[in-house]
């Protein structure tokens, strides 16, 4: 009897196991047709992100405190946003973000109505961007359902020239496969005054 339910035991905790995929014998890792099954289906899912929320918040750069509101800026100060996600989907997701910020992101910024246009050098990376497939550096980063993350810091001076006096609504747009569907922050305003006399 005692063997018979040692038998059991052993049965029960070795079946996860064949449902992972298997090692050869160069090392390489061989997954499941389950695996493979999930991975395409999670690959759809980022290319068709429905269940990925988008929302930005201000970056204090002294304190790395963040707030949903920001006091007016000067034009000389520095402007950080994050970038906060969200998932629902029914397990974690694992994003590939790439060191350049331009890859996959886009920016629209409004100063009284206007669109304000990029830095020369920003529009040109982000025409490559749009244009030529991944091939940089990435990492790996998993994210929990219903939980937020900080997904990217943004500081504004690397994609605008200096902001002239005004009032301001931001709004980013993220994807995240090649060729995917882009999601939309929700928007944040801010106000750049005059400079002290």
């Amino acid at each position: 009897m005692m063997r018979t339910v040692l038998l059991a035991i052993t049965i029960s905790f070795a079946l996860p196991v064949f449902a992972q995929g298997t090692i050869d014998k160069h090392g390489r890792y061989i997954p499941t047709q389950e695996e493979i099954e999930a991975n395409k289906q999670m690959a759809e899912s980022l290319r068709r992100p429905t269940s990925i929320g988008l929302r930005l918040v201000f970056l204090n750069s002294n304190t790395g405190e963040t707030s949903d509101l920001a006091s007016p800026y000067k034009p000389t100060d520095r402007i950080a946003i994050c970038i906060i996600l969200n998932h629902y989907f029914s397990s974690p997701i694992t994003i590939m973000e790439s060191l350049n910020q331009y890859r996959d992101l886009q920016l629209e910024l409004l100063r009284n109505g206007e669109i304000v246009p990029y830095k020369k050098e920003a529009q040109k990376q982000l025409d490559r961007a749009l244009t030529e497939p991944p091939n940089g550096s990435a990492a790996p980063i998993q994210f929990l359902p219903a939980k937020d993350y900080t997904l990217r810091r943004i500081d504004l001076s690397d994609w605008y020239k200096v902001l002239l006096p005004g009032h301001y609504q931001l709004t980013v747009r993220r994807r995240f496969a090649w060729g995917g569907e882009w999601v939309q922050s929700d928007s944040i305003t801010f106000d750049v005054g005059p400079t002290a006399p």
